[in-house]
């Protein structure tokens, strides 16, 4: 431009357009066109009247030349009713029409987004739709993952398209709508359904690699099975293996060097569980049994429980947390990992009281039961919606050195197996380590033999087992409930045998000697569930439950405290609160008083059925009834008159109706005060090392 300035507005039209002409060639952006017109007018000197006046005829001017260029370098596409242009730079004009029925081009974004992919995720927990695909930025592209919710949220769409470009995509106009809506239709994506659930679909079953049917074993070219990157069960998976030989000696290894592992009250419980949990879902009204691996730390349940689940993937017994749960995670947790182990098992590792709170206790008890019934706690959002807790879908496997805080119906629930304390069997380890990757191989066949056998075979044999258990302790609290867990045991080692003989791994006559042998462990379990499950009577529950929480500070015994004295004078009954709150009950000062906790019924046994409420568990009966139970089973240290189960005794002018237990009925001395500790709800004992 020269040094003289241009007067007549024709000529400025004219020397703009020039100008612009080249500029526009190169590809100019829309900001750096705007700038150049800004200086370009500023350089002339016409008023602002004529500036304002030029302006209009000025950009069609522009434009004009800049569609001429543009249908050469880039391309018109229709979408939505609306006709675009997507320049050799990839950006992105909206064109329309002006007052003269002219072309004008409004640029709306620096960059042209490709959806590639719908992706439809079929998962237990959530049910989702993400959008898949990239921002190309002149030649550069930007890969992006969102969920269709955050691409149809101006707001959040702008913020993930921001995050994926780092910041390199520019909107303009506030045309995000426009822009989403053309991306969107503009593109052709490849609809892709992604599939959580491991595990039976119909008459086949599902993995990430396999598709297993009566016919064959195939690769799996079909559906997409893959798991949310933060869940455990990324890592399940099977193979096929179709050397036959090579399969069958994978198999012989690992029946012989698993039951080597342990006890055969051990082994032949785990190895049923496991190859159970493969088909249970295909027997009708079932319930889920859990099995309970109970003993010592360091005697080897974690390792049985490991390499029984390398069978379904890639699980080393390493101390790689990262491929199990235990039971200090919390049960929210617990409950969203397991329920992605469809038609599985899903192992829980080292439950110990003392490493668990009351609160995630209770929620634990909760667990159990819905495990068992497969149902979730319903609870309601803050907007009165249905929120649905997570169910665990597969069969559980828990390794523990304590007994959970159960009633009779919660240990009637689950499948109690005592581990013994024996030398490990070193070399036997070192055998299933060698094959662990191989293992995976095992289930595919197993399924494959199963689809191709009678179920109402299978069905008949577990009533008559059931039937046969049931007598063993017939009448007694729970009888159905524990016959029914128990059988299921059988049945799925009854289903492994068969397929052991059908896979020329045991012979019949060896079978039906492992068979008979672990019916008679069954009968021996389900007389010790009985058992236990009849100990759990409402007046132990409640005496449990209610140290426990004495112990854990939950509920007081004044005088007991520190801090507070027993039998004050001066009448002022003080904290007791008119003996309610978390008071249950007093000491008394005297030879007459030394060996009894007096406690308040009513306010002792709300608190213990809070407790169980809360837990999804009960007391069963009333407090009357409870008294009856702890007069007769000789925890009072003094006997009501009357034929009574409460007395009254003086304290601070008043006289409560009370039942005077013995301390040691409680777990509790009078010679000083319980240090506060976690809730510790101690169980009683059972054979091969249960506490």
């Amino acid at each position: 431009m020269s040094d003289t300035k241009i007067t007549d507005p024709k000529k400025a039209i004219e020397f703009v357009v020039d100008l612009f002409k080249p500029v526009i060639e190169a590809g100019a952006t829309y900001q750096q066109e705007l700038q150049l017109k800004l200086q370009v007018l500023e350089s002339t000197d016409l008023g602002k009247r004529q500036i304002d006046r030029l302006w209009s005829e000025l950009v069609q001017q522009v434009n004009k030349v800049k569609e001429t260029v543009q249908a050469q370098n880039g391309k018109y596409i229709e979408a939505l009713g609306t006709k675009f242009y997507v320049s050799a730079e990839n950006e992105l004009f909206v064109v329309t029409k002006n007052a003269e029925g002219k072309n004008e081009h409004r640029i709306i974004a620096n960059g042209i987004i490709h959806v590639d992919k719908v992706e439809v995720v079929e998962d237990p927990l959530t049910k989702d739709t993400f959008l898949v695909g990239s921002v190309l930025i002149r030649n550069q592209h930007y890969p992006f993952r969102m969920r269709n919710a955050e691409y149809s949220a101006n707001q959040s769409f702008g913020e993930k398209l921001n995050e994926a470009t780092r910041t390199a995509f520019k909107f303009y106009d506030g045309e995000l709508s426009t822009l989403r809506l053309f991306s969107k239709e503009a593109n052709a994506p490849v609809h892709a359904v992604i599939s959580r659930n491991f595990g039976w679909d119909g008459d086949r079953y599902l993995t990430p690699k396999l598709i297993i049917s009566r016919d064959r074993i195939e690769q799996n070219a079909e559906k997409v099975i893959a798991m949310p990157s933060t869940v455990i069960a990324r890592f399940l998976g099977f193979e096929h293996e179709p050397d036959q030989q090579k399969y069958r000696l994978t198999l012989k290894n690992f029946i012989e060097n698993f039951l080597a592992l342990q006890d055969p009250s051990v082994t032949y419980f785990v190895l049923a569980h496991v190859f159970l949990s493969l088909v249970h879902s295909r027997f009708r009204d079932l319930p889920r049994p859990i099995i309970w691996l109970g003993g010592r730390t360091g005697d080897g349940k974690s390792f049985i429980a490991i390499m029984a689940q390398n069978l379904l993937g890639d699980f080393p017994e390493s101390a790689d947390k990262s491929r199990k749960v235990s039971w200090t995670s919390s049960p929210k947790y617990i409950s969203e990992q397991g329920v992605y182990f469809k038609d599985v098992i899903f192992l829980i590792d080292d439950y110990k009281r003392s490493n668990i709170s009351p609160a995630e206790i209770r929620q634990i008890v909760q667990m159990i039961a819905n495990i068992s019934d497969g149902t979730g706690r319903g609870t309601l959002t803050r907007s009165r919606e249905s929120n649905e807790q997570a169910v665990i879908r597969g069969l559980v496997i828990a390794t523990a050195e304590d007994n959970p805080p159960l009633d009779a119906a919660g240990f009637a629930r689950i499948t109690l197996v005592p581990f013994p304390a024996r030398p490990r069997n070193v070399g036997a380890g070192k055998e299933l380590r060698a094959i662990r990757k191989d293992l995976p191989t095992i289930p595919p066949q197993f399924i494959q033999w199963f689809l191709n056998q009678n179920i109402e075979e299978f069905d008949e044999f577990n009533q008559r087992l059931r039937d046969h258990l049931q007598n063993k302790i017939v009448g007694s609290q729970n009888d159905l409930r524990i016959a029914t867990m128990a059988a299921q045991s059988g049945l799925g080692f009854h289903l492994l045998t068969k397929f052991l003989v059908e896979s020329n791994v045991w012979s019949n006559e060896e079978a039906e000697k492992r068979e008979a042998d672990f019916k008679r462990i069954l009968e021996v379990h389900v007389v010790q569930m009985s058992t236990l499950a009849t100990e759990e009577q409402a007046s132990n529950l409640f005496l449990r439950v209610l140290s426990s929480l004495i112990t854990a500070g939950e509920a007081r015994i004044h005088g007991l405290d520190v801090d507070t004295p027993s039998d004050p004078a001066g009448g002022d009954r003080g904290a007791l609160d008119q003996f309610g709150g978390r008071y249950v009950g007093f000491i008394k000062i005297g030879n007459e008083h030394k060996d009894t906790v007096y406690i308040d019924p009513e306010v002792a046994f709300n608190s213990v059925d809070r407790f169980l409420r809360a837990a999804g568990a009960e007391v069963g009966f009333t407090k009357n009834t409870i008294g009856k139970q702890l007069l007769g089973d000789g925890h009072f240290s003094r006997t009501p008159p009357n034929g009574s189960t409460v007395m009254k005794q003086r304290w601070m002018k008043v006289e409560p109706y009370v039942w005077p237990l013995k301390p040691s009925s409680l777990g509790l001395t009078l010679t000083e005060p319980p240090k506060s500790k976690p809730l510790d709800l101690p169980n009683p004992p059972m054979e091969g090392g249960l506490i």
